[in-house]
């Protein structure tokens, strides 16, 4: 249970960092945008150090479910599919951290070579916060909001008749 959550706590984080790195990216291009200059490609090195810091508690928790679960018992739970989502955002954060710490210890952007097809991989890190879904599932204390929910994506069937009629 105290597991739960303080992982729902490091997701709540992680989204609350991602929303206000996105924040502060909008106002540097808004007030670039105004001067006519171009954004740069380079993170600032708190946004970068601070994505690294939530990368490395991700896989601390990753690694440390695997381990208490076994090396193969870790993917034949009932949440099997959480697992291997969890893996693979987790390997790809791995993989864009490393690229962003390289990049901005060197102070170059990333555009020159196949290093800038890897900034997708910032999009992908959004994806944890669908973890969140997990950790609501599983706790008692959102059981309205899970009802609502449900009910919500019950009814987009019938909405989306509504919708195409009108």
């Amino acid at each position: 249970q105290q597991y739960e959550w303080a992982s729902g706590a490091l997701i709540l984080l992680n989204a609350a960092f991602i929303g206000a790195q996105t924040e502060l990216a909008a106002q540097r291009a808004q007030e670039l945008g105004m001067q006519g200059e171009q954004m740069p490609d380079m993170e600032p090195a708190l946004i970068v150090f601070g994505s690294f810091v939530f990368t490395v508690f991700f896989a601390i928790e990753l690694f440390a479910r695997w381990i208490s679960e076994g090396l193969l018992g870790f993917f034949r739970t009932a949440d099997v599919n959480w697992c291997v989502f969890d893996v693979f955002i987790v390997a790809l954060s791995i993989v864009d951290s490393i690229v962003e710490v390289a990049a901005w210890a060197q102070r170059s952007p990333r555009e020159t070579s196949i290093l800038s097809s890897i900034s997708v991989l910032r999009v992908l890190r959004v994806m944890r916060v669908v973890k969140l879904a997990r950790v609501i599932k599983l706790m008692p204390f959102f059981r309205e909001l899970r009802m609502m929910i449900t009910s919500l994506l019950g009814s987009l069937k019938s909405l989306l008749w509504v919708a195409m009629v009108l």
